[in-house]
């Protein structure tokens, strides 16, 4: 048996969690002969660096013809408009003429007509300009295309082809990864999501680190609770990068849900789970008075290594800690007490 105690007790729990980041699957959006692919795996990248190049001649070509069709465009506008120019002087002068009657009526018309012609041809003229521009820059967005770029700063996952190869529009080429302080996922009990903020601090291990503990602090919690495991969604954000951490790593993400001033704390081993008759579960505890087992329903408030707070025994109570399994309420017990150390160094002599 072991006395129930009241103390302080931080209640932590350490679940199973994966370190994550952002990532993207590069492709070749535009299809041809790869003649430059300049990083390969574990390299650093930036953001806008130019990481691999499909040939761009035919690019290059198509871009120029449609820059000179801009300026031939533009060079037509400019002559419609002077034109426009000269034929709305021609009619302001014969406006005058038509005024002191030195101009017929059918001669007038017919330079108002002219005007008209000269704005439909620079109406036709600026569309035409437009259109021009709009190749131009569909044949500009295809020269980029046949740049592949990293969208931000971080470091090659995987490298899937080798220069020279010959790739189709879509073809992967390069997964990246973000730089900086990674993510941490992992899955919190239903029972403890009224404990979790955003805000709280976490420690994280992993497998390759050892012991070596990494902070970082919750910044989401999910918005629905599993109905397979009951369970809810929890992501963190580490402090600050770590080399030694990589993101798709497993991890024990051990957090800190509460601290429980003055709590009745027993063994955790002390617990024992029955089964209702509705098949619900039960947890409590056997106590011994007067050379009787008594079995208290206990609530667990928290457990802290293998202590554990719960309502239900009062303190001092001396609770069954080995042997419990084979009890019954009610059932006869004699309490073996364990030696102390002067009794076990008197025995040895």
């Amino acid at each position: 048996v072991t006395k129930a105690v009241r103390r302080t007790v931080e209640v932590h729990v350490t679940r199973r969690g994966e370190l994550d980041t952002d990532a993207a699957e590069l492709t070749a959006r535009s299809g041809g002969y790869l003649v430059k692919l300049s990083v390969g795996i574990g390299d650093r990248i930036k953001k806008g660096a130019i990481l691999a190049q499909v040939e761009p001649a035919k690019a290059d070509s198509e871009l120029s013809g449609a820059w000179a069709e801009v300026r031939g465009a533009r060079a037509a506008l400019a002559r419609a408009e002077a034109k426009l120019a000269d034929a709305k002087v021609q009619l302001e002068r014969g406006e005058s003429m038509l005024a002191k009657q030195l101009l017929s009526k059918q001669e007038a018309q017919t330079l108002r007509s002219n005007v008209a012609v000269m704005r439909a041809e620079v109406d036709a003229a600026r569309a035409n300009v437009s259109k021009n521009q709009a190749q131009a820059s569909l044949s500009h967005e295809q020269r980029r295309d046949t740049a592949v770029v990293a969208p931000f700063d971080g470091a090659v996952a995987e490298r899937y082809v080798d220069e020279g190869t010959i790739v189709a529009p879509g073809a992967p080429l390069l997964r990246v990864v973000r730089g900086g302080p990674l993510r941490v996922k992992f899955r919190l009990p239903e029972r403890d999501l009224a404990l979790v903020k955003i805000g709280m601090e976490f420690s994280v291990t992993t497998q390759a680190t050892g012991v070596v503990a990494f902070e970082g602090t919750i910044t989401r919690i999910g918005a629905e609770v599993s109905r397979s495991d009951r369970t809810v969604p929890i992501e963190g954000l580490l402090s600050v990068e770590h080399a030694a951490l990589k993101p798709g790593m497993y991890s024990d993400v051990r957090l800190k849900l509460d601290t429980l001033h003055g709590a009745v704390v027993v063994p955790s081993g002390a617990i024992v789970d029955k089964m209702r008759a509705d098949h619900s579960r039960e947890r409590g505890v056997f106590v011994v008075r007067e050379g009787v087992a008594i079995y208290r329903h206990v609530t667990v408030r928290g457990a802290a290594g293998d202590d554990t707070a719960v309502e239900g025994v009062t303190e001092g109570a001396l609770v069954v800690s080995l042997g419990q399994s084979s009890l019954t309420e009610g059932a006869s017990v004699r309490v073996t007490q364990p030696q102390d150390k002067a009794a076990k160094k008197a025995a040895a002599k």
